[in-house]
């Protein structure tokens, strides 16, 4: 790990995001290096160990979210880490948040900022691999599951044929990261690939993605996403204040 820290500081980074734990054992080098250290919390324990540990901003991330995730939804989970952590470090919320009424939503709640992305994936500069981004647009509200199917760690992902059928008939799987390995051996694995890469079968495909998707319905350039949720967000709390 500590290799890895040294390759992105010399790359240009300027922070340093763990998703999986609290990476305590390089922290202080982050810090050294002048990275922030950013970690990922599904649970208010999470958010604790992280700021103990010396992490310089926590992501609650509720089960809502794409990706590996939790049980704790983000409407409960980011005020509970707010509590906790929040007069010690930035609390910035994940989970579910696709346009500027989900940022007013994370400010009322008492976050920073917000951790979007999902929504960052349906942009013409993503990479993604063939059929990610129309799997996206095409996603309705309850067009994603939970499984351990590609990694052996519970992941929200697109509902493909791969993952039903892995829940269907138990759901054992491999420890991580031999889960992720046996995904890569189906063709069901392809994730850091481009449309270019080889293989793919979007039916089967590890498609990351949170619950938002049905909200999701056109490629937005990353630029213009910003200024769109800004521009939302002040809507939306203009329109709050009118009510006091």
């Amino acid at each position: 790990m500590a290799a890895k820290v040294t390759a992105i500081a010399d790359g240009g980074a300027t922070v340093f995001v763990a998703g999986l734990g609290v990476p305590r054992e390089v922290i202080e080098l982050c810090h050294e290096r002048g990275l922030l250290v950013v970690n990922m919390c599904g649970k208010v324990s999470h958010a604790i160990a992280a700021v103990d540990a010396g992490c310089d901003i926590v992501v609650a991330q509720g089960t809502e979210a794409g990706g590996h995730t939790g049980q704790v939804a983000t409407l409960a989970l980011v005020p509970q880490v707010v509590d906790a952590v929040g007069s010690q470090v930035p609390v910035v919320a994940a989970g579910g948040i696709v346009d500027g009424r989900g940022l007013a939503a994370a400010l009322s709640l008492g976050a920073d900022g917000i951790w979007v992305g999902t929504r960052f994936i349906a942009s013409p500069e993503a990479r993604a691999v063939s059929g990610y981004k129309d799997a996206i647009l095409g996603g309705a509200d309850d067009g994603t599951m939970i499984t351990r199917a590609y990694t052996g760690k519970t992941c929200r992902v697109m509902r493909t044929s791969y993952a039903r059928e892995f829940e269907a008939s138990g759901g054992v799987a491999e420890p991580f990261p031999g889960q992720v390995i046996k995904s890569m051996q189906d063709g069901a694995n392809h994730l850091g690939g481009d449309e270019h890469t080889l293989g793919v079968d979007p039916s089967i495909e590890f498609m990351p993605a949170g619950q938002g998707i049905g909200a999701i319905d056109s490629l937005i350039p990353a630029g213009a996403m910003v200024k769109l949720f800004v521009d939302e967000a002040i809507e939306v709390l203009d329109r709050l204040a009118t009510l006091r």
